[in-house]
């Protein structure tokens, strides 16, 4: 473990950047760290011994104590197998999966969903909880689909279409919107629609799940998914974002999650639309949703990006 003095170089709700002297070796190995206390102004720590790196880092922690951009700290730098591990995540996580969910963790939140690498370089997004059956699937070579999973139909055949395809929607990767940048998926988080109470997350579900701000009124948070050339950082041009993650998929490509706001737009009239055509066709049926149920509409983008947005059956 080394002990480093550090700057605070940018402060938001969710992600606390420090600009530093870091261990070449701890950066190297994408270790942890641990904020001890704001330095004394008169106050210095001795030199790192060995290669050192300066640059600017993000971390993910919901609470920052009494912290300020300009404050100089003391952080502990700790490589894996070390007596004592940070907890806090270094930003952008490296190696997934990445376990998220919007809002805090004693309020209502979102569901929680998972993003990971396959080995042949194929990325993928599923939720955690009870939205489980389906994956959206972004395979390597091009051919990308979001439905059912095959675990899924084996404890619920009846959720095949007529066609016998567990596929909601197949397309092919869109081409780059940005040099070398593909706009691959999108999670849309309106705050009208969180709706996970703090007693339905099961702990063995909810372990390690970074706990994403909500946007405020007129605005949704989004995790987006891009596909990239290189480990390049990208950020929204106009609304408050932060890098999350970037996984390596093979062949110099990443799959790099970004989250941020977003104007709301024509979403709320996609889901008022989507609950009163699904509650009509239960109707129909002869069947009753619940009020606590929970739909899912999809659907895509101008730029060829297709989304998933939540929706709370009882409006």
């Amino acid at each position: 473990m080394d002990e480093i003095e550090a700057t605070v170089t940018l402060l938001t709700p969710n992600e606390l950047k420090f600009t530093a002297d870091w261990p070449l070796r701890w950066l190297q190995a994408s270790g942890s760290i641990e904020v001890q206390r704001k330095l004394k102004p008169e106050e210095t720590l001795p030199a790192v011994k060995g290669p050192v790196q300066r640059s600017e880092i993000g971390v993910y922690q919901r609470n920052w104590p009494n912290l300020a951009v300009g404050d100089r700290v003391i952080v502990q730098c700790f490589l894996q197998g070390d007596s004592r591990q940070g907890s806090t995540l270094i930003l952008p996580i490296t190696s997934g999966p990445v376990r998220f969910a919007v809002a805090p963790p004693n309020r209502i939140t979102s569901n929680s969903w998972r993003c990971w690498a396959g080995k042949k370089g194929d990325v993928y997004i599923a939720c955690r909880d009870n939205f489980k059956e389906c994956k959206v699937s972004l395979h390597a070579s091009g051919r990308w689909h979001m439905g059912f999973t095959e675990e899924a139909l084996k404890k619920r055949p009846n959720l095949l279409n007529e066609k016998r395809n567990r596929a909601w929607e197949v397309w092919d990767k869109p081409p780059p919107q940005l040099p070398d940048v593909v706009i691959a998926y999108r999670l849309f988080f309106p705050r009208s629609e969180l709706g996970v109470l703090p007693a339905q997350r099961s702990p063995d579900q909810w372990k390690r799940t970074i706990f994403i701000e909500a946007a405020p009124p007129g605005k949704m948070s989004a995790v987006t998914l891009f596909v990239t050339k290189g480990h390049q950082e990208l950020k929204h041009d106009s609304e408050p974002s932060f890098w999350l993650a970037s996984l390596d998929i093979g062949e110099g490509r990443r799959a790099q999650l970004v989250v941020h706001g977003e104007p709301e737009g024509t979403i709320p009239d996609l889901i008022n639309n989507t609950v009163s055509e699904m509650l009509n066709r239960a109707k129909q049926a002869g069947k009753e949703i619940p009020p606590e149920a929970f739909m899912y509409a999809h659907g895509h983008l101008p730029d060829g990006s297709r989304f998933l947005v939540g929706a709370r059956a009882k409006r």
